[in-house]
Formats: structure tokens, C-alpha cells, sequence
């Protein structure tokens, strides 16, 4: 750029003093006329006056608000003194009549237009009502506020006084936002303080006068506007492209209620100028400073990195400084913190950038949400959910004579957006504002949300060179009690105990003691221990010690409890392998343990090394305990959890936590001898294991159901009734059975007194179902944990569950346990705002079996505790904080799922479906196939003796309560969820959403019913009337392609147009019949009197005449001949193809009205060259040929004179060597294989003196276009689209020079992306071309792009069409959205179908398409040929052979006006050549551009499951001006 203006300075330098002074008035003419431009002038007063942009916005806005008040904009002014109410009154009356925004009123018209009424000043009412005091005065002010405006019938303001004293009122003044903004408020404070004074004193006001009024201005502005702004809303398309939803709400629940609240703090004089300097010292406002502390505050808050924030620009000048009225436009400001986001500068840095953009590509922020987020709901604000306003108008300061005014804050008690945060900076002080919808943060997390700002804003001025994740953010008072206070959870325990030993001791103390019961089989604590010990010496004998696994398959019962003590008493740690998995899987796990023994009476699991034992073969050992130095810190078990790899992986917990873990339990609650723990739960869950060693090592008596009983819960209730169970341990889902089972069943409440949950969600209502089942004095108990730690590290007594909760707290850290919300770079976070639980202390794991990585990733050194050495585990759960201390569970981490590009959170949908339904369970999970497109399903369990509403009243509310892409697209409702053997609900088991089916007319015709199979197959389902629509029928644009590629494949010709115009089956097999019928029609039809020109030759003729650069449109090639050749005889054969082909004989000329004209030639005289080179280098004769060429190229062809194409016959050494220039005009590449073909086989005749044996020519006539349809088409394709050019301005890089770059594609990574494609329905062209689309967008940092892709033209249905000569092709713009979260094959989709529909609309010129974008100049400069032609396969595999070993490219170059030209061969080993223009690409960007390519393709053939962003080159390399 510097350097520009310094050209710039030189040439004017060079001018002469007349074209100096000329320039100088031509420059002072333009500036006159621009400001004439902007010069607002009054209106013609007899005429409608539409509402401005930004009035029209807010008056669609009240219109959705459902008579409340949100844009109430409330004044309120304490007046203590000697107040002239009557002064009053009269000023209010100026102040309306000076300000006529204030006295009109809106109207929708007849059409559905709206116009704005400017009424004649009158009388503004001001009633004065008495109060008892200032809470009642502040209250009525308040309702005074949030009391409705109409803005049809006015007043448009209004206002009341309230007495509070003879000395002291409250005013309050209410205006509608549409006729007011910020900078309009101290503009009308100040005016009415002088209008007042003015009143009081009997002299006119001393205010200038106002030239204009607000109108006047709605006028302008009108006037003013583009044609339209779709330039303007294509850079904001991509400007918000990537921006995701900031997701405030934890909960994700912001209904349309919009109640809101106003909090408000004031820092002092010193921190304003701290800002200040601060906005100096990086060369920026105080604006953007405070913008960035808020974006950051938003980015450590939801862990966003990309997203909108809304702000306002004042857009006053001179003329509109004085006026009240809304002038304001509301635009987004864009703040992206990815990528590692740096410093607080950096991101400060940023923010300016971004704001100035916005500034400066402004557009009325109607026209914004309306092309660019059209889809709104009343639950979501549009294009982002944070407002930022910084108020730089005129202060707000009003002064009244003999009265003291304080200001008094008044609100509508409404939200527009979930948080909008207003800022002041001014000498005095810094004043900041959070109006915050209600249903999102509450008052208090409002409050702390300003203090980290404001810690964050000190961090931003004092230590800018801090990273974002590493700025402080919450106080020290808030990082004690997070990190600190909460964490206090120290107790004693036995920590020199082990789980066996602890048993033991109860043994000895009280041996007949019952310690198991299963159905009729109970043993006391002694026998249980001899047992045991009698088991452990087997184990011992075989092997089993410290470091050893040892297996458990048992079923519940006494000998599963015997052989879990037997093997701790040994020193090992078992692996718990429930019977019930498949033998597969348990041979997997006992594998992957090293587990040398296996417990278990299945023979299945012998063997591998592997050996059985059988618990009842231990008779005979003795039943002393061993002898075994087992320590806390030994192995205690190794349970297996399910894996995203698809395989299990098993976790190592030693004694020590487990012994912390369940003495707590047993401390807490009691448990003790006398207590019976019901075992229900899974072996090979770990909720067992406190069954058995929590049970044991308390006293206490383990009661399991018999096996064929653990799963019926009517079982259940009587071995707790005839045992007396008092506590219950499981996980809420068996609960809820046995509770239901209650239920049905009535009678006495079962005697059970503790209830522990854990493992998963407790619905809302089953705390209150169960505690009826229960004797009165039940406790239930919330846990929650993670198998890596310890059973449970959180616990929740459950008292009352209040209508408003929506979940069972999580609860507060157990004895000795630690937890920890997180953010992504370990950060503490505040309470109330999410992030990821962390747990630490005692009950921490080894870590994961064999799985050193994961075991990194996932247990991590604990930064917060003081002991060396500890860790914490990364649970994968999102959480928060709540005020009282508990944590809040919000979901998984890895539940969050992408619905078209949306992150989605299924706990948040999960919370607002359990509010719809009032209850029950509800889960959502994402439903598609793995790399396609996934919509939402929500499962429902009805809640007891209630319903779940029909399909469209659930949609109904929850698109109140959520944004769109959040709203399932189908619901399943279910009797109860499918349970894991640990009682968990089984995703994988839960059924697939099914279409509801459809009738209608069955086929009729062999036609119908090949479309009816056609149809099932290609939108996967079975009731495929032929009388409703495809997309009816859930069909989209990519089922199409598929179904009409199936289509041709069984003999149905049709194409995918004809499915969009023909949608049923009905009417397209008539289409299809009526089409095959046609041609004998077709062939009476009256042809033209004469050959005209194709839309292609037309562009190509005018460019050559007016853009004409050397060779242009000129296509040379170059081909090794395999024999001797006759050049006489090769000359008659080529005279035979210009006879056969009129294409070859064919002139262009004007006609007397200037249109071209093709003349064709009776006869035509070849022109053949022959040249002797044999006495030449052999290898040096194809370089030669190329060079000669090369020159030969830059003369033109005289278009008006046939023959186009140029010959050469060269005798090399030993071979033979032809070489050609022709041009585009007459025959496209296919044509050129088709003519070279023909000319061998003509000449090999000739010399044979047989016939050649050729096809017929065939017979085309003019292909029946609409041309005005197509131009449709294209408009809609085309509309908004950025001009994609890769390319300099031409001349940029020196003096035109067409060049060329080659190389070839690795045939491993050919192979595979054919493989991909097969398997896809994608062509290898749809694949070549896609890829130079995908590295467009990376170089143009773009996601809307367009390139250039050539059509074959060649789609008609005309026997022997592949043999045609001429010009056929079209180089048609395929735009794309590339979303780098999108899979390839979803890509790879769109983009085959954008090429399939394009190459249906050829009749546009491509000069025209070029034209048809946002911007100025051509659409794109790049295009892509993929050279598949099914023709002359034997010529093709000759002109490869053709290239030198080794050699970087061949005499091939197709030259057209593309700055790049793509060309690819569709072979077993591609050939890559990228041709460009020298002046406008550089040499070493051309290299790079073409390897880049290569190495993109690579990218996708290897990693065929990848998105969009894994296949991207990491870093963008402009190679030319983007514009």
C-alpha cells in the first residue's frame, strides 16, 4: 500500500501544471458532489415518509414482543426542591414540539407498507401522583416504565410525576426506542433543562434552531440506499461464517418470556484514564478496549472461540448531532479467539481490526439478519446473543435552578438479549451497566459476571502480555472458595487398612454375625473368611501374588463374595467379568488384563494361558488367612468401562481410595451391623464393590437376589420385605423399577432407610415416588463419580424438589476428595459458569491398563493440591458450581454433537424436553450416518399417569425455550430406555427413528414401477406412492443425484432437472415417456435456414477481438507417431476429415447487423508442414517441436479465413512426430481426440487401400434451450456471491506470458479416490474439481467460493453424440460453502449436484455468468478440466507415452482467458497441469499452488473419514490481489 501511494505521488509529480490544476477541480467538483450527497434536506411535506431502516427493525421487533415492553427506553430523575411542575409541563410540551419524532406515530398501509406520521404538537399529559414514600415512588415509576407504548395510535412518549414530598418528586419519562437512542439522551435531558429554565424565567429557550427533523433524515437515508446490498451482505456471509452460538445459558433455556433486570456499578476517575492510556498505547479507543475485556470475559466463560458480539454505531453528523430519534445501527462485531487466541493485546489487536471493519462495511441491521439468519425464533436473538454500547454521545447531565437532580436508574424489566453490556467513559468516572435476561443468569452471577470484567479489563491495561487462558479472572476471594473452601473435605480414615482387612476385623469381633444372603443360602463372617482364606491359598498355589490380575465370572451369590475376599487376601486384584457379556469379549478382557486365572465355573474361559478355577475346589486348603503382605497401595481391582475405541479399557484402583471411599459412606449414613446393603447392581459395575467390601467392612449383612431374579423387581420386594433390607445402592434406573413396582403393587412402605443414586441422571420426580415407597425417616442420597476415582466423589442429601429445579444437585465433594471446575486450559472457573469436572484426592486411579496415552491425557498432575504427586481425572462432564457449593451436572463433554454446524449440548435439550413433559426421562441423542448429515431424536418416557403431547406441540415448545437447530426433528416414545448390565441406559440399543408411512396411488406402468424401486432404494424406505413428492418423501438434492445415476444405469434416461420439475412419481414416468417418444417428433421439426454460433463461440469471438492476448483460445498438442509416415498419404487422409467434418472448414464473420456468423467452406486444401529434423538430436527433437510451436502460437488465427488449425509433420531420428495448434473455435479437447483418432484410422486405410470404416457424422440440431430460464437459474445460484479470484490485476507481475506447470498424481492415491468415489456415488472429476475448490477457500481465507469447472456439454440424447465435432464445452461457476466441521463426503455431495445442475443451464454466455456476482470485474479467474473423455483410449495412452521420462511437462497448452487453468487426466495415473499468465502469478506461487493441490488430494485419499478443516492446508498463501 505504501508503496502504491508513493507511485501515485511520483506520477502526479509528473504531470504538467495544467493537468495539475485540471486534476485539482476535477477532485474539488467530486468532493462538492459528495457532500451535496450527504447533505440532508427537508422533505417534500405532502409526501409519505417510510420509516427509517432502523425504525422499520424495531417495529417488526414490538410487533413480535407481545405487548411487552422491550423497547421502552425509561428516564427517571430525582428532583429534590422547589419544583414548577407547570414550568415542567410547558417544558415537556417544547421538548415535543421541537423534536417531531416525539409526536409521530407508525402505520402499516393497505399493502403492507409502513409510513410514519408526524402530528401536530399538542399538550403533553404529566399527571402527579402522590406516594407514601420513596420505596412506593420508586415502585409506581417502575410500572410507569414498563407500561406499554402503541405506536399506531401514540404517544410515543409518555411521563408521570410522582410526589414523594412538597419538596421532593421522582420524574419519569418513558420514550419508545424507535423514536430514541443513547446519543438522543443527553440531547433531550439538556434541552429540557433549558426548556424548563426558559419556562421559570419567561424568556425564550436558547436552543438552535433544528434545519431539519427526524423524517427528514428517514427521507435521506432512503434516498440514499443502493440498489441493493448484496456486495455488502456477501462480505458479511462470509465475515460470520465460522461464528458460533455463544450458548450463555448453562442450561440452554432462554424462553420468550425476556424478563430481565438492570445492575450498575461506577469505577472511579483513575481507572477511566488507566483505560485510556491503555486505548494509546495500542494505537485504539477505549471502545475496543473494553470490547476486548468482554469478548474475553465471554470466551472464559462458555470456552467459545469464534463467535459474534452485537454493538452499536452512532452514525450522527453534524446535521443530526441536535436531533432526538434512532439513529443508531446495530452491527456484529466478530471475535475470534481460536487458534491459541495469544495475548490480551493480541486479542485487543484483533478486536480493532474487527470493529473497523464492521464500521466501514456497514449495512441496516434488517437487511443483515434478513439475508443472512432469514430463520428467527422468538427464543434466540439473531447473529449473536451479547450486545456491547459504548455511549459516546453528549453527556446525560441535566441541571435544573434551585433543584438537585439525582439521576434514578428505572427499567422495563425486560431483556432483548440474554446480556447487553453498556459502557462510559468520561473524566469524572467510569460507568458500566449488564442488562441481563433473567432466564440465563440471575442477579448474583450478574454481579460477579461485572467483577470479572473488571478483572479482566485491569489485566488488559496492566499486563497486556498475558495469555487470554492465563488472565485472572476471578478474585482471590472467589479462587479460595472454589479451589480452597469447598475443597476442605480432609477426615480420618483407616489409611493403613486394606478392604479385606477391615472385613477381618469384623470377623473377629463378631464371627457369627451374617455376612451373606442369596435366595436360601446365608453365611456368618467366619465362615466367610475361612472360605476365603481356603480359596486364597488355592490362588496362592497357582500363582496368583502382588502385580497379578486374577478373573472373576460368577454369578451373585456367596461363592462371588468368597473369591473377591480370596483374591485380595492373596495380594492380587481381580478383574470382575460379568457372566452375562459374550464369551468373545471376556476371553478379550481377561487377554488384555494378563490375568494368568479366571474364577468361574464357564469352561469357555480356559485356555490362551488362561487357567479355570472352580471356588468349590478349594476344600481342602487350610482355612488359616494367608500369610500376605498386602498394603493400601496394592491393586484392589481391575474393572473394565467402555471405550470411544470400541474396545473396553480397564482402570487399576488400589485399597487406599476404596477404603477412604466406603468408610465415608458407612461414617456419614451409619451403616453398620444390623444393616442389610442390597447387591443389585452388575459384577462388572463398580457400584458392586462397595456391596460387597463397603457392606463387609461395616458389619453390616450383603442380601443379593438369586439370579434368575435380578431382574424382576417384583422378586425384589419380597427378599427386602422378608430380610429387612435398609439400604439400596444402584444406579436411578433399577430404583425406578423397584419403585414402580411399589406402586402397582401398594401396601406397607418397604423398610428400607437409605437410598444411595448414582451412575446417572435422577429424574426430577423420582425422589418423591420413592420417599412415598419408603418408611418416613428414608434418606436419598445424589452421587456421582467416575470409575477412575473412586465409586463416588460428590454427594447430595435430597430434601424437597422445588418446581424450578432442573436437575438433582451433583452435591459437594466427599471425605478426603477434591473437585474442580475447569476451563480448556485448567483455569479455575467462577460459580455458575460451566466447564469441565475435575476430581482429585484419595480415590484417584492408577490409570488405564496398557494405555500410557490415554492414561496422560485423561490423569493429569493436580496444580491445586499441596501434596507432591497428586493427580486429578478428567471426567469428561460439564459442570458448575451453584452457590450453595454443590456442583451442577450439565452433561457430557463428548455428548456435545454438531447439527449443520452447531455445536449442540443433548443435557440442555434433554433439560427443557424434562420441563415440557412435566417429568419422566428424556434422552436426545444425534441420529444419521456416521459422515453424513445427523438431525436430532429425542426419546421419552412419559411420566407417571401423564402423557407426552403430539410431535408439533413439543416442536411448539421447545422452540420457545430453544433456538431452532436445538429442536428435534423426531421424537420416540418408549415404554422404558434399554439398560446395560450395569443398569445404565443403553444408547446403543435405542431404536432409530422411524418415518411415518404414507399412502397413496400404487404404480401402474412398467415406467412407475421402475421409478417406485428406483425411489426406495434412494430414500431408504419401503411406501413410495407414486403420487407424492420426492422431497415430500424426505428426499434432498444429493438422493436426487444418486437416484437418477441409478436411473441411467438401468436404462432410465432422465436427468436431475427433471426430477426438480417432475416431484412425483406419476408425473415423472410420464416425463420419461413422453421423452422417449420424442425423437420421431423431433425429426419433422424445421431446422435452421443456416448455422449459427453456440453461446460459447460467441464469448470466445468477443474476447478475441476486444481482450486479445498471444495464443489465446488456441489449444497445441504434440504426439510421437509409432510408424513411418507417408507424408503425401497423411495429407489426402487429412483432406478426407476436413470433407467429413463441416466443423474443420468453418470461418466466423459479422453479419450486416454485427452478429457472427459461421461460414463454412465447400473445400478446404489442408496446410501441413513437413520438416526434416532427422539429422537432430533424438532427444532433443520434442523440446524443438515444443518451442516451435511455442512461437508459432503467438501469431493469431484470422478467424474469417479457414482453416483454424495449424500442422506439422516432423521426421526425428527414428520416429515420426506431429504437432498441432487449432483452435477452440472449431473443437474442444474431447473434439481433438475424436479428430486425431479418425485421422490415423483414415490414413492406416488409406495405406491399406481399405475403407476406414468410421461412423456417420451425426446430425445435431440446435439443442432446444431456454435461455430466459437458465438466466434465472443462474441469478438465484450466483446471488451474493464474492468474485473468487486467486489471480493479480493482469500486468501486475510484468508484461502477459501464458506459462505452465506439470506433474502427476501418485496412482495409489488415484486408485483410492476412485475407491472413495465408488463407494460415495462421487466421480473421480467431482473429487479433482472439489479439491480446487477446497483450496481456494483456503487461499482466499473464504468459505463462499467459485470456481470455474468446464462442462462436456456433450449430456444430450443423440446417438453417436461422443463422436461429434465442435465446440461442446461450457465453463460453468460451481459456488460452494465450504464449513470446515463438514464431512468430506457431505462436500463431495454438494458440490457433484451444484455441477449436475449447472451443466443443465448452458445457454447463458460465460461473459455474462461472469457478470453476475457481488463485485465488480469477472466472478472467478480459475477453472478446472478433467479430461475423461470415452474416446480413443489407445491415442490418450500414446500422448502420455509422449512425455519425456522425467520431464516436467509436454507440448500440450490450452490456453483460454483464465488467469489458471486446471487440467487433470482421468487415468490410472493422472496428469496434473496448471497453466497461468505470468503477469498475474508468479512462478514459484504456480509451483506451490500445483503441489499444494497434489498434496490436498493425498490428504483425502488418506484419511477418507476426515472433515473439511483436517484436509485444509494449515497456513493460506495469497498469491495474487483477492478482490
Amino acid at each position: 500500500m505504501i508503496g502504491e501511494v508513493s507511485t501515485k505521488r511520483e506520477a502526479v509529480k509528473g504531470l504538467s501544471a495544467a493537468k495539475r490544476e485540471l486534476m485539482a477541480q476535477l477532485l474539488l467538483a467530486r468532493g462538492k458532489q459528495r457532500a451535496a450527497a450527504r447533505t440532508i434536506r427537508r422533505r417534500d411535506p405532502a409526501a409519505r415518509v417510510l420509516l427509517s431502516r432502523g425504525q422499520e427493525q424495531l417495529w417488526v421487533a414490538e410487533s413480535l414482543a407481545d405487548g411487552r415492553p422491550l423497547y421502552n427506553v425509561p428516564y427517571g430523575v430525582r428532583l429534590r426542591g422547589a419544583l414548577d411542575v407547570a414550568a415542567l409541563r410547558t417544558a415537556l410540551d417544547g421538548l415535543v414540539a421541537r423534536h417531531a419524532v416525539l409526536r409521530t406515530v407508525y402505520r402499516q398501509l393497505p399493502d403492507g407498507g409502513l409510513e410514519q406520521v408526524v402530528r401536530d404538537a399538542e399538550p403533553v399529559p404529566l399527571p402527579v401522583e402522590e406516594t407514601g414514600g420513596e420505596e412506593a415512588a420508586m415502585a409506581a415509576a417502575q410500572r410507569e416504565a414498563a407500561r406499554p407504548i402503541d405506536l399506531a395510535g401514540g404517544p410515543v412518549m409518555h411521563g408521570r410525576l410522582f410526589r414523594i414530598a412538597a419538596d421532593d418528586h421522582l420524574l419519569a419519562l418513558v420514550v419508545h426506542h424507535i423514536a430514541t437512542d443513547a446519543w438522543s439522551v443527553g440531547v433531550l435531558l439538556e434541552d429540557l433543562a433549558e426548556l424548563y429554565d426558559a419556562a421559570r424565567e419567561g424568556r425564550s429557550p436558547r436552543l438552535p434552531e433544528l434545519g431539519i427533523d427526524y423524517a427528514d433524515a428517514a427521507v435521506h437515508e432512503r434516498a440514499q440506499e443502493p440498489a441493493d446490498y448484496n456486495w455488502l451482505v456477501a462480505q458479511w456471509r462470509e465475515q460470520l461464517a465460522w461464528a458460533q452460538p455463544l450458548g450463555l445459558s448453562a442450561s440452554g433455556d432462554r424462553g420468550t418470556a425476556r424478563t430481565g433486570r438492570r445492575i450498575r456499578c461506577q469505577w472511579d476517575a483513575q481507572f477511566g484514564r488507566e483505560l485510556q492510556r491503555t486505548a494509546e498505547e495500542h494505537r485504539t479507543t477505549a471502545f475496543n478496549v473494553m470490547l476486548s475485556a468482554f469478548a474475553v470475559l465471554l470466551h472464559r466463560y462458555t470456552g467459545t472461540s469464534r463467535f459474534a458480539i452485537g454493538t452499536v454505531m452512532a452514525n450522527r453528523n453534524r446535521q443530526t448531532e441536535r436531533l432526538v430519534g434512532y439513529f443508531a445501527n446495530t452491527v456484529p462485531v466478530v471475535a475470534d479467539l481460536s487458534a491459541g487466541a495469544g495475548t490480551l493485546g493480541d486479542v485487543l489487536a484483533g478486536i480493532t481490526r474487527e470493529s473497523l471493519w464492521a464500521q466501514e462495511h456497514q449495512i441496516p441491521f434488517d437487511v443483515l439478519v434478513d439475508k443472512v439468519a432469514p430463520q428467527r425464533t422468538l427464543a434466540e436473538s439473531p447473529l449473536f446473543e451479547a450486545m456491547f454500547v459504548f455511549n459516546n454521545g453528549p453527556g446525560h447531565e441535566m441541571r435544573l435552578r434551585d433543584l438537585s437532580l439525582t439521576p434514578t436508574h428505572l427499567h422495563s424489566g425486560t431483556a432483548k438479549f440474554p446480556l447487553d453490556l453498556s459502557c462510559a467513559v468520561t473524566d469524572d468516572e467510569v460507568m458500566v451497566s449488564l442488562e441481563f435476561d433473567e432466564s440465563v443468569i440471575d442477579a448474583d452471577a450478574a454481579e460477579r459476571l461485572l467483577g470479572h470484567y473488571r478483572r479482566l479489563l485491569t489485566g488488559l491495561c496492566e499486563t497486556p502480555d498475558v495469555h487470554v487462558d492465563n488472565a485472572d479472572l476471578l478474585t482471590p476471594a472467589e479462587w479460595e472458595l472454589v479451589v480452597g473452601e469447598w475443597n476442605r473435605t480432609g477426615e480420618e480414615y483407616p489409611e493403613d487398612a486394606t478392604a479385606h482387612g477391615l472385613f477381618e476385623q469384623w470377623a473377629d469381633v463378631d464371627p457369627a454375625a451374617a455376612a451373606v444372603v442369596c435366595g436360601d443360602e446365608a453365611v456368618g463372617y467366619a465362615e466367610l473368611d475361612a472360605r476365603a482364606n481356603r480359596l486364597a491359598h488355592l490362588l496362592i498355589e497357582r500363582g496368583a501374588g502382588r502385580g497379578e490380575r486374577v478373573g472373576v465370572c460368577l454369578e451373585r451369590g456367596v461363592d462371588l463374595v468368597v473369591t473377591q475376599l480370596a483374591v485380595a487376601k492373596a495380594g492380587a486384584g481381580y478383574v470382575p467379568l460379568d457372566p452375562g457379556y459374550p464369551a468373545e469379549r471376556l476371553q478379550w478382557m481377561l487377554a488384555d488384563s494378563g490375568a494368568r486365572l479366571v474364577v468361574t465355573r464357564d469352561d469357555r474361559l480356559a485356555g490362551d494361558g488362561v487357567t479355570a478355577v472352580d471356588p468349590a475346589s478349594a476344600g481342602d486348603f487350610p482355612a488359616t488367612r494367608p500369610e500376605r503382605d498386602v498394603r493400601p497401595d496394592d491393586l484392589l481391582y481391575l474393572i473394565y468401562t467402555s471405550g470411544s475405541t470400541g474396545l473396553p479399557k480397564g482402570v487399576l484402583l488400589d485399597h487406599r481410595g476404596r477404603v477412604n471411599n466406603f468408610t465415608d459412606f458407612n461414617r456419614r449414613f451409619l451403616v453398620g451391623p444390623g444393616d442389610k446393603v442390597f447387591g443389585v447392581s452388575a459384577l462388572a459395575f463398580d457400584m458392586s464393590a462397595y456391596d460387597v467390601f463397603g457392606t463387609l467392612m461395616a458389619g453390616a449383612t450383603v442380601v443379593f437376589p438369586t439370579p434368575e431374579d435380578e431382574r424382576s423387581p417384583h422378586r425384589w420386594i419380597e427378599t427386602i420385605e422378608r430380610e429387612s433390607v435398609t439400604v439400596w445402592h444402584s444406579v436411578p434406573a433399577l430404583f425406578g423399577l423397584l419403585v414402580e413396582e411399589a406402586e402397582v403393587r401398594g401396601g406397607e412402605r418397604l423398610p428400607i432407610r437409605l437410598v444411595l443414586l448414582g451412575g446417572d441422571w435422577i429424574p426430577l420426580a423420582l425422589p418423591q415416588r420413592g420417599a412415598a415407597q419408603l418408611i418416613e425417616s428414608a434418606q436419598l442420597v445424589s452421587m456421582g463419580g467416575a470409575t477412575e476415582v473412586s465409586m463416588d466423589s460428590t454427594i447430595h442429601l435430597i430434601g424437597e424438589v422445588l418446581p424450578e429445579q432442573r436437575s438433582i444437585p451433583y452435591g459437594v465433594p466427599m471425605a478426603n476428595q477434591t473437585s474442580y471446575v475447569l476451563d480448556a486450559s485448567l483455569s479455575p472457573l467462577p460459580v455458575g459458569v460451566p466447564g469441565e469436572l475435575y476430581l482429585g484426592g484419595v480415590g484417584v486411579g492408577w490409570g488405564y491398563h496398557n494405555r500410557a496415552r490415554l492414561t496422560g491425557e485423561k490423569f493429569l498432575p493436580d496444580p491445586f493440591s499441596p501434596l507432591p504427586g497428586a493427580r486429578m481425572y478428567r471426567t469428561g462432564d460439564r459442570a458448575r458450581w451453584m452457590p450453595d457449593g454443590n456442583l451442577e451436572l450439565l452433561g457430557r463433554i463428548d455428548f456435545q454433537i454438531k447439527i449443520n454446524g452447531y455445536r449442540v449440548e443433548t443435557g440442555e435439550i434433554e433439560a427443557a424436553l424434562r420441563e415440557v413433559i412435566g417429568g419422566g426421562s428424556c434422552l436426545v441423542a444425534a441420529h444419521g450416518p456416521r459422515d453424513g448429515a445427523k438431525t436430532l431424536v429425542a426419546y421419552l418416557v412419559a411420566p407417571t399417569g401423564g402423557e407426552v403431547p403430539e410431535d408439533a406441540e413439543l416442536k411448539r415448545q421447545l422452540a420457545e425455550r430453544l433456538p431452532q437447530h436445538m429442536v428435534p426433528a423426531s421424537f420416540v416414545r418408549m415404554d422404558a430406555f434399554p439398560l446395560t448390565h450395569n443398569g445404565k441406559i443403553n444408547r446403543r440399543e435405542l431404536p432409530a427413528p422411524t418415518v411415518a408411512a404414507v399412502t397413496g396411488r400404487a404404480a401402474g406402468t412398467d415406467t412407475e414401477r421402475a421409478l417406485v424401486e428406483l425411489w426406495r432404494e434412494a430414500l431408504g424406505r419401503d411406501d413410495v406412492p407414486v403420487d407424492i413428492g420426492f422431497f415430500t418423501l424426505g428426499g434432498n438434492s444429493i438422493a436426487v443425484i444418486r437416484m437418477v445415476s441409478a436411473a441411467r444405469r438401468v436404462g432410465l434416461e432422465m436427468t436431475p432437472r427433471m426430477v426438480f420439475a417432475h416431484q412425483t412419481i406419476e408425473s415423472l414416468a410420464k416425463a420419461i415417456d413422453e421423452r422417449e417418444a420424442a425423437p420421431a417428433a423431433e425429426s419433422a421439426r424445421p431446422r435452421p435456414t443456416g448455422p449459427t454460433v453456440t453461446t460459447g463461440q460467441q464469448h470466445m469471438l468477443d474476447v478475441l477481438e476486444n481482450d486479445w492476448v498471444p495464443g489465446l483460445y488456441q489449444m497445441q498438442s504434440t504426439t510421437e507417431l509409432p510408424f513411418e509416415i507417408d507424408p503425401d498419404g497423411f495429407r489426402a487422409a487429412w483432406r478426407a476429415l476436413t470433407d467429413r467434418h463441416p466443423a474443420l472448414r468453418t470461418g466466423f464473420r459479422r453479419d450486416g447487423d454485427g452478429a457472427w456468423t459461421p461460414v463454412v467452406a465447400e473445400e478446404l486444401a489442408p496446410v501441413i508442414e513437413v520438416l526434416d529434423w532427422s539429422d537432430h538430436e533424438p532427444d532433443a527433437v520434442a523440446d524443438e517441436l515444443i518451442a516451435l510451436l511455442e512461437a508459432e502460437r503467438a501469431t493469431p488465427f484470422d478467424v474469417s479465413e479457414p482453416p483454424l488449425w495449424r500442422v506439422w509433420l516432423v521426421r526425428g531420428h527414428h520416429t515420426w512426430w506431429l504437432g498441432q495448434i487449432q483452435s477452440y473455435l472449431l473443437a474442444d479437447g474431447w473434439s481433438n481426440l475424436v479428430l486425431l483418432d479418425e485421422l490415423l484410422a483414415l490414413y492406416v486405410a488409406a495405406l491399406e487401400g481399405r475403407d476406414a470404416g468410421l461412423p456417420p457424422v451425426p446430425e445435431l440440431d440446435a439443442e432446444h434451450t431456454d435461455p430466459e430460464a437458465d438466466a434465472a437459474f443462474w441469478r438465484n445460484q450466483l446471488d451474493g456471491a464474492l468474485p473468487s479470484r486467486l489471480a493479480a490485476e493482469p500486468g501486475s507481475l510484468g508484461p502477459s506470458r501464458f506459462a505452465r506447470v506439470a506433474g502427476r498424481l501418485d496412482p495409489a492415491v488415484a486408485r483410492t479416490l476412485r475407491e472413495r468415489g465408488a463407494e460415495h456415488g462421487h466421480t473421480f472429476s467431482t473429487l479433482a474439481c472439489a479439491g480446487w475448490s477446497l483450496l481456494a477457500a483456503s487461499r482466499l481465507e473464504r468459505a463462499d467460493v467459485t470456481v470455474g469447472v468446464v462442462s462436456a456439454g456433450r449430456d444430450r440424447a443423440v446417438d453417436g453424440l461422443e463422436r461429434a465435432v465442435g465446440l461442446f464445452i461450457a465453463a460453468l461457476p460451481v459456488r460452494v460453502e465450504i464449513d470446515r466441521d463438514e464431512s468430506l463426503t457431505a462436500l463431495f455431495d454438494r458440490f457433484q449436484l451444484a455441477r449436475v445442475e449447472g451443466a443443465e443451464h448452458t445457454s447463458v454466455p460465460t461473459g455474462t455468468l461472469q457478470r453476475m456476482g457481488a463485485g465488480e470485474g469477472p466472478l472467478f479467474d480459475s477453472v478446472v478440466v478433467v479430461a475423461n473423455y470415452p474416446v480413443s483410449s489407445a491415442l490418450r495412452a500414446q500422448q502420455a507415452a509422449s512425455v519425456h521420462e522425467g520431464a516436467e511437462s509436454d507440448g500440450t497448452r490450452n490456453q483460454t482467458e483464465y488467469a489458471l487453468r486446471l487440467d487433470v487426466t482421468d487415468d490410472a495415473e493422472p496428469r496434473i497441469a496448471l497453466s497461468y499468465y505470468g503477469d498475474r502469478v508468479a512462478d514459484t506461487d504456480a509451483r506451490q499452488l500445483l503441489d499444494d493441490y497434489l498434496a490436498l488430494l493425498a490428504s483425502v485419499a488418506r484419511t477418507p473419514a476426515a472433515t473439511v478443516g483436517q484436509v485444509l492446508p494449515l497456513a493460506p498463501h495469497t498469491i495474487g490481489d483477492p478482490r
